[in-house]
């Protein structure tokens, strides 16, 4: 794969004139560790009231269905409101929601169901803000910076998952309350980071006379247009939901039935996929692939390995090596496929059209972990090398689409897919 990449120009995204990337990397960087930290931060606020599964249960699930709902929302507002007014919104009703949370866990009220209402109105919160942060990456960074950026923002989400729980667990043996504060004053900042971007007006702004659900199809008709997305966002929709279930039900109980791997070489693993991901986004920090697709695309075939080493080789140190490999090859397709779907799609429609790619995302995790649930009772033996099968199969199938091979770094443009402009 060697021959696929060249190494990219100097790194003037940092040393621009009005240096743009720069704020944006801030505010997005803030943004991510306060993400991160809010699942385990509420779990434990949870918890200190109620061991309850089912309650548990409920509140996450509301954040994740707020998220879901308003995301196709928060893509025509990507594309049609002015963006630091969403950013700047969306943080400050996040830091809302948490300081009103932490408030709950003092008051004589009925806690669960308003710390569902809560996280509910965090979970849509993150939703709006995430379209517009992948939208004005193009805006803040030039063309030929679109792969450097987005290995950047990489390296600093990877650091976040791995900072965010662990500044969490550190704040929660002060009490659940201090974990909320903390996370709320995150969202704050990452707000008063957000105004100080210098971010132009959209394309097209929101007029009374459009109605929402016709800026959604003129979203979905963008989307199914560009057999190059589509394609990708499908079968990325399956990897995901295979590799969901592997890493939440499957390999866990793979780790505790055999001594060879266990609990702690669970954990290994799972960090040496955090450092598998930080390493791809360094690496391609100096790169420029010469065919984004497709090396990402063949990189990403390597998420299979972990579901066959848990199958063939249940030792701690082979799965490590399998998902640090996996980690490499999920962030190299990362990086591959955001740069090209920012540099190919019109500005004013990339919030929307990249709304449905987090669409794919957000509805495969809760779909696969709970088929893999049901199914492993049935046929435990059979389901880690059909999941390697699935996932190897799935994302290489793209590569047959024209469209897909023909997107080139020297070539990026809508003239080379099957992508026609719309009126």
């Amino acid at each position: 794969m060697n021959s696929s990449f060249r190494r990219a120009g100097p790194a003037s995204i940092w040393l621009s004139g009005d240096k743009a990337f720069v704020r944006y990397f801030g505010a997005r960087a803030i943004s991510l560790l306060a993400v991160s930290m809010a699942p385990l931060v509420v779990t434990f606020a949870v918890l200190s009231i109620s061991t309850s599964a089912h309650e548990l249960a409920v509140v996450t699930i509301a954040r994740t269905l707020a998220m879901l709902v308003l995301l196709p929302v928060a893509g025509v507002a990507a594309d049609r409101v002015r963006p630091g007014t969403i950013l700047v919104t969306a943080h400050a009703i996040a830091a809302l929601s948490q300081s009103c949370a932490a408030l709950l866990l003092h008051a004589s009220l009925p806690k669960i169901p308003l710390l569902t209402v809560m996280e509910a109105i965090n979970g849509g919160a993150s939703a709006l803000a995430l379209p517009v942060f992948m939208a004005i990456v193009p805006a803040v960074v030039e063309d030929r910076h679109l792969v450097q950026a987005n290995s950047a923002i990489t390296m600093v989400r990877s650091a976040a998952t791995i900072v965010g729980p662990l500044l969490a667990s550190l704040l929660i043996s002060s009490g659940p309350s201090a974990g909320l504060a903390l996370n709320a004053a995150l969202f704050a900042l990452s707000a008063c980071l957000c105004g100080q971007l210098r971010l132009g007006a959209p394309a097209t702004d929101l007029s009374a006379g459009r109605r929402l659900i016709d800026d959604i199809r003129e979203g979905w008709v963008d989307f199914v247009s560009r057999s190059w997305i589509w394609s990708v966002v499908f079968a990325f929709t399956l990897v995901n939901a295979v590799f969901a279930g592997v890493q939440s039900v499957i390999g866990p109980i793979v780790a505790v039935s055999h001594r060879g791997l266990g609990q702690s070489g669970w954990g290994l693993a799972i960090a040496a996929m955090g450092a598998g991901m930080f390493i791809a986004g360094i690496v391609m920090y100096r790169m420029r692939p010469r065919h984004p697709l497709v090396s990402g695309l063949v990189s990403a075939t390597t998420i299979a390995l972990p579901p066959l080493c848990l199958w063939a080789v249940p030792s701690a140190l082979p799965v490590a090596c399998a998902f640090l490999v996996a980690g490499i090859g999920m962030e190299v397709f990362s990086i591959c496929w955001l740069s090209v779907l920012q540099f190919n799609v019109p500005q004013d429609r990339l919030g929307r059209v990249s709304t449905f790619d987090a669409l794919g995302s957000y509805v495969a995790v809760p779909i696969g972990t709970s088929l893999a649930g049901v199914l492993q009772p049935i046929h435990g033996d059979l389901l880690l090398p059909l999941a390697a099968l699935v996932i190897l199969v799935s994302a290489a199938a793209p590569l047959i689409v024209p469209s897909v091979r023909s997107i080139t770094a020297n070539t990026w443009s809508d003239s080379i897919a099957d992508c026609p402009e719309k009126d």
